[in-house]
């Protein structure tokens, strides 16, 4: 893109010129005119896109969405951006509403409801002062080939690097721009659209797919009052080109500090030794364009006169790497203020860094599976990219011996043949790429199963085999399958959205391309990339891929587009072909290159590509919906033991016979349950599918994956729909161990329901079982003579208490003893309705234990992921149970009688009739002096009348009950005139 053909006039001088609070002012030229002021006070000017730009939502690596930026005049308050797809006659506002002036004085906008790849779109953005204010620029959607997109990382506060340095092409103002792009293989540029600073090209890293600049901004009209400095940063890529641009405010950096980081500290070889310096400012920011430079000495810098050199200028992130020692040793690097090249001591920063050497010596061989995968289609083992061989020294890091003969072994196992041992040569990174298996190393060629790679480095050298850890993984062909089988019916001028699944004899195959070619009957096409589920990527209107999740499965939306309502819909016939790659932007197909089924024709079985017809019409009239249920596991349904729903669906023929209706091919369902969940169908207990993080064998078996209450499912090419329905915990359960579920079937007008009879009495997994005293018993110790009531709880492995079950109860104790609800010690498990069973007592003091003994039910994951049960035998405790005499409390009642005797009681509970009862009188010391013994009565009391020996005087008593077979001790004192 040239200067001269961008857009001039109210877009060439959008920069607010302003310095930020608390940051020095911007030296240079007269002052800016602030974006509002660079334009008519009406007016708006739409910065990106613009000159020959279009637009494409391919990932630029942070989003998929087109960035609308614009800047607005004085009176500008608010933008509405809009677009057209004919040509300015009908507007359609871009999400995001009315978009006030940002923090950085721009207006912006990410757009994501792009029109489908190859629309010829106006944008506009039209101010709050009119659309004769507006501004439009005509832009081309491109297809995800057709173009690579660019975003920035520019937006807010942006550093300036005002360089004091002379050298030519190093001493401009600098900030760092960084960013990242589809595609690293693309060229990008940098300029500034708000006032049109020059193109300045960025330097582009293919392997991670970012981009960076010292974008240098002399010429940048800078503020010499108090507002903030604001200026437009753009990059674009190369033709066919697009763009991104961020507002950003600017403030004067001054270096603050450097830093020298090894990428590591201890090398074998110092010549290898590679560090990272880091400049930043006072905010710790990254400084661009800042000059670096390393003390010759190694020394620790005292003086100007230090001997340095300068090594470079840091780049975008701040960052310089130093890769020219070659020696161990510490190094002392600084960082130049001045145009002085030699390090000024006070003025210049400094850091170290420290390399280390060491004597590699080779410690392990280790298999590295590049794609962190156990399970292939057998045809990505064709390239030779799955599996690599390093060797590495005690430090962790490569070693290449460069050993007389190979410097590593490997060998393959498979079907039980193994092969010979195979020679490689690691490279200088001590990495050999094990190349790929072929037919050749076995009879019959490469078979579906278990693989094992073996590694190690030769007995050579005398230093003795060194063993890899082997490398097990499962390899066969893999099939794509559809949820509609291999025809669907789609509504006319409507949406359809396809789901299907890739996987092979081991399960699914997560990480693949799906690429998909659809061929449209008459005018269908993929739905745009706005519409189209998480994870698509519409690249044109005939292309799109997805990279299948973990469970294997992919997806696309199809749109068949309305007619006006005078026009009579056309049924169409499209074709949606489905070819899986091993990954994003691989090469390698997954069509029968290697193994039994080379070669494998399209569209057969055990091959990665599949064709799915699409048929958009309307859909026939339903007559009705008929539901077979039937039980997975046991004869019944519950917890653990889902419902198998088959569904057929007929259409009307026309005449007043319903028997005789015709069953309806790939007709959609919609199913839904009032409770528990749905789960992929499933046709026998095999194949249920499992839960992720339930699966492994050893696992309680009985927890399956959830579709969720409600599903859209098809009566595919066999003209019959099925699912799973399945519940877990509900708490009806607990009160007698029954439930419903209702199921809803819809298709077309017709509903139909069937209710399920669930029963929860018969658990799969009871994980959980114990003896609890009953509600309202006491929590501590219980006294003597009382009954304590005891439920026993059980529990399947989702919560639900399972009730009826038989249990044998036994106690630890020769003293206390129990009773149950059955006979000969037995009692059933309870439910929340239920009465408690159990009832422990005892007569004197002692400590009891109840035991529970029962079959416990136990249901694993075995090694084919089907059901193991077993019922072990199983001992649950009680918490110990102390009995205890009963605590009472002792009352000594006395009126004052002046000279009388005093008459004093004793008032106990019942419970402490016959207990022996003393009366003291405590003396002025405190000592007691006894004055009777006597027995409390039936009524648990006794009365003591005792002389009065000193007139009107106060006399304090005490009495004291003594502790009995079943009560304990008790006191109490009275004072009386």
């Amino acid at each position: 893109m040239n200067s001269s053909g961008m857009k001039r006039g109210f877009a060439a001088v959008a920069v607010s010129a302003l310095a930020v609070a608390g940051a020095p002012f911007l030296a240079g030229s007269a002052s800016a005119i602030p974006i509002a002021d660079t334009l008519p006070a009406n007016a708006v000017s739409l910065y990106v896109p613009e000159g020959s730009a279009d637009i494409s939502t391919e990932d630029d690596g942070t989003n998929t969405s087109v960035s609308l930026v614009a800047g607005g005049g004085a009176s500008v308050t608010s933008v509405l951006f809009q677009y057209s797809t004919d040509a300015g006659a009908n507007w359609t506002d871009i999400p995001g509403g009315l978009v006030a002036r940002n923090a950085n004085g721009a207006f912006q906008v990410d757009w994501s409801t792009v029109p489908a790849p190859g629309t010829s779109v106006t944008l506009r953005a039209v101010p709050n002062t009119g659309v004769a204010n507006a501004d439009t620029f005509v832009a081309t959607v491109l297809s995800a080939a057709g173009g690579n997109t660019v975003e920035m990382a520019t937006e807010g506060s942006l550093g300036v690097f005002q360089s004091p340095y002379t050298e030519a092409g190093h001493a401009g103002e600098y900030v760092g721009v960084t960013g990242t792009v589809s595609d690293g293989t693309t060229e990008v540029t940098t300029w500034a659209p708000s006032n049109e600073l020059f193109n300045q090209d960025a330097t582009v890293d293919p392997a991670s797919d970012t981009f960076m600049i010292s974008y240098d901004i002399a010429g940048y009209p800078y503020s010499a009052g108090a507002e903030p400095n604001q200026i437009v940063l753009a990059s674009f890529t190369n033709i066919p080109w697009t763009e991104d641009a961020e507002a950003s405010t600017l403030y004067v950096q001054q270096i603050g500090a450097i830093t020298a980081t090894p990428a590591t500290q201890e090398r074998a070889n110092p010549a290898d030794s590679v560090i990272t310096l880091k400049v930043t400012d006072t905010t710790g920011k990254a400084v661009a364009g800042a000059q670096v430079g390393l003390f010759d000495d190694q020394g620790t810098p005292a003086t100007g006169d230090d001997v340095s050199t300068i090594l470079g200028y840091t780049n975008a992130k701040g960052e310089y790497v130093d890769s020219s020692q070659t020696t161990a040793g510490t190094f002392t690097y600084f960082v130049n203020t001045t145009d002085t090249n030699v390090y000024q001591s006070g003025t210049d920063k400094v850091t170290t860094a420290a390399v280390t050497t060491y004597t590699p010596a080779l410690q392990t061989v280790d298999i590295v599976n590049n794609w962190n995968r156990t399970n292939f289609d057998i045809d990505e083992l064709s390239d030779g990219d799955e599996f690599s061989i390093a060797t590495l020294d005690q430090r962790g890091n490569p070693i290449d011996e460069n050993l007389t003969g190979s410097d590593v072994e490997y060998r393959w196992t498979f079907a039980g043949a193994q092969t010979p041992w195979y020679g490689g040569e690691t490279n200088a990174q001590g990495v050999f790429n094990v190349p790929a298996p072929n037919d050749g190393m076995v009879a019959g060629g490469l078979p579906q199963g278990d693989y094992t790679l073996d590694a190690r480095r030769p007995n050579v050298a005398g230093v003795g085999l060194t063993n890899a850890t082997p490398e097990t993984f499962a390899a066969s062909e893999s099939e794509i399958t559809y949820t509609d089988g291999l025809s669907a019916i789609a509504p006319i001028n409507g949406s359809y959205t396809v789901t299907g699944k890739l996987a092979n004899a081991k399960g699914a195959l997560a990480g693949r391309e799906i690429r998909m070619h659809f061929t449209p009957g008459i005018d269908s096409a993929f739905a745009p990339q706005a519409a189209q589920p998480a994870g698509v990527t519409v690249v044109d209107a005939d292309h799109a891929t997805f990279v299948t999740g973990a469970d294997g499965a992919f997806t696309v939306a199809l749109k068949d587009p309305p007619v006006p309502s005078n026009v009579t819909p056309v049924p169409e016939t499209s074709v949606l072909n489905a070819l899986a790659y091993e990954a994003k932007n691989h090469a390698t197909v997954l069509q029968g290159n290697l193994g039994p089924d080379d070669p494998t024709a399209a569209n057969q079985p055990a091959n990665a590509e599949q064709d799915l017809s699409v048929h958009f019409i309307v859909p026939p009239e339903v007559s009705d919906v008929i539901i077979d249920t039937d039980a997975l596991y046991g004869s019944w349904y519950g917890p653990g033991r889902p419902a198998d729903l088959d569904i057929v669906v007929t259409g009307k023929d026309g005449d007043t016979n319903p028997n005789n209706d015709p069953v309806l091919e790939d007709y959609p369902v919609t199913v839904s349950v009032d409770k528990g969940f749905l789960s992929p169908n499933a046709e026998s207990v095999g194949d249920l599918t499992l839960a992720d993080g339930h699966d492994a064998a050893g696992d309680l078996w009985g927890f399956f994956k959830s579709l969720g209450t409600t599903a859209d499912i098809s009566t595919g090419d066999s003209a019959e729909a099925g699912i799973v329905a399945a519940i877990e915990r509900d708490e009806a359960f607990d009160a007698d161990g029954l439930d419903t579920m209702v199921v809803t079937v819809k298709a077309g007008a017709v509903t139909k329901t069937v209710t399920l009879a669930l029963d929860a009495t018969a658990p799969i997994n009871s994980p959980e079982i114990s003896l609890e005293r009953a509600a309202g018993e006491p929590t501590g110790d219980v006294v003597m003579g009382n009954d304590l009531e005891f439920n026993l709880w059980v529990k399947d492995q989702y919560g639900n208490l399972i009730g009826d079950q038989l249990a044998r109860i036994s106690d630890d104790s020769t003293v206390a003893d129990f009773d149950t609800d059955e006979d000969f010690d037995q009692t059933l498990s309870d439910f929340t309705t239920s009465t408690p069973g159990i009832m422990a007592f005892s007569a004197d003091p002692a400590t009891q234990v109840l035991t529970a003994e029962m079959a416990q039910q136990h249901t694993v994951v075995n090694g084919a992921g089907d059901p193991s049960a077993t019922t072990p035998t199983t001992m649950t405790d009680s918490d110990p149970i102390t009995w205890a005499k009963k605590a009472i409390t002792v009352e000594l009642q006395g009126e004052n009688n002046g000279a009388q005797d005093d008459v004093l009681t004793a008032d106990a509970p019942k419970a402490a009739a016959g207990a022996t009862v003393k009366l003291y009188k405590v003396k002025g010391d405190g000592s007691l002096k006894l004055l009777k013994t006597s027995t409390l009565g039936s009524k648990g009391n006794h009365k003591f009348t005792v002389a009065d020996n000193n007139g009107k005087d106060k006399t304090k008593y005490q009495v004291k009950v003594l502790a009995t077979d079943t009560t304990k001790k008790a006191e109490d004192t009275k004072t009386v005139r």
